[in-house]
């Protein structure tokens, strides 16, 4: 059987963040010079492009996924302010046709809120739209009912209505006002790709160069620890690609190791995992698990990962709500 174990390019725009700040932390000191194992893998030119354009990259993405963050804290307002509203106008409009039926107002009144004056069916509140339009109705039709002699309404008043009709109002600007920020940046990160595709490429394609002449298996241990990815075509049991759910432990291979394996761990997704060896594939993971954080690679021995004779490799995901990625090839 011919196994084709190929590169697995990033496709997103967080995969592209990921790999280019790993390759950067990789690349340069803390002081901005270059490591030297780096200098010997990397051209000045590739170089040089990683210290103008990743740093630019990477920020635009981390701008964006703040107005990502920005525009869902701003959903959550309005929806809030529209459920508050929408109760509100709702009690408006019951306690003026209670007030019909009581003979304080007249059903003729009706008319002023633009309503059928012969219905006792309430508004749908459903979209923003509907919102608008009974929030403005009430303040339009209390106004006109009162100007020509009619008593308020109470509990709630126009004015009580008014007060939580404006706040989603308000909010509803800021969702709109956040949804636009978050579409300029879109647009600004979408040409930064191609640039980014072409700076990966690179970066991998002199990282390959550089370990040609070693084995395969040993070529792409090699890889991996300057953040290079792959896949396997038909599945051997030496590579496993996968995913780790939230909260859980993962078990990824079982029996295929030994005292003088090496294992090759790749974290692919944007979530810290904890790796280690286990007596089951259920076992908690231990206080002292091998952590390897987000697009971060690493060649480590069944030793380092838990104690002798240990039979599982596991996974464990710490994080309550998102998936986890890996991808690990046991040599």
């Amino acid at each position: 059987m011919i196994i084709m174990i190929t590169l697995i390019y990033p496709n997103s725009d967080g995969d592209r963040c990921n790999v280019l700040e790993n390759s950067s932390n990789l690349i340069f000191n803390s002081d901005g010079t270059v490591k030297p194992e780096a200098e010997k893998i990397f051209l000045n030119s590739t170089i040089e492009q990683m210290r103008s354009y990743a740093p630019l990259f990477i920020a635009k993405y981390k701008q964006m996924n703040v107005c990502i963050t920005d525009k869902s804290n701003a959903t959550l307002l309005k929806n809030t302010s529209k459920s508050d509203s929408s109760i509100i106008i709702n009690h408006y409009f019951q306690g003026l046709f209670n007030g019909i039926d009581r003979k304080l107002f007249q059903a003729a009144d009706l008319a002023l809120y633009g309503m059928d004056i012969t219905s006792r069916e309430l508004p749908r509140l459903v979209s923003d739209g509907d919102i608008l339009r009974w929030g403005n109705a009430i303040a339009e039709g209390e106004a006109a009912r009162v100007a020509r002699g009619g008593p308020g309404m109470s509990m709630p008043s126009a004015a009580e209505v008014k007060t939580l009709f404006d706040i989603f109002k308000s909010k509803r600007s800021l969702l709109a006002e956040k949804k636009l920020l978050l579409s300029d940046v879109q647009g600004e990160i979408k040409p930064m790709r191609a640039e980014a595709n072409a700076l990966i490429h690179d970066l991998w394609d002199e990282v390959v160069f550089y370990y040609r002449k070693s084995a395969p298996a040993a070529r792409r241990m090699q890889c991996r620890q300057w953040g290079l990815r792959y896949k396997s075509r038909n599945g051997e049991n030496n590579f496993i690609s996968g995913t780790a759910a939230p909260a859980q432990v993962t078990s990824i291979a079982n029996n295929t190791f030994t005292d003088k394996t090496i294992f090759s761990l790749s974290n692919t997704g944007d979530i810290t995992l904890l790796f280690y060896t286990a007596d089951s594939a259920t076992a908690a993971a231990p206080a002292n698990a091998y952590s390897l954080p987000t697009g971060a690679s690493a060649n480590v021995s069944p030793a380092i990962l838990g104690n002798m004779g240990n039979t599982f490799l596991n996974v464990f995901n710490a994080d309550m709500v998102k998936e986890g990625k890996f991808e690990v090839e046991i040599f």
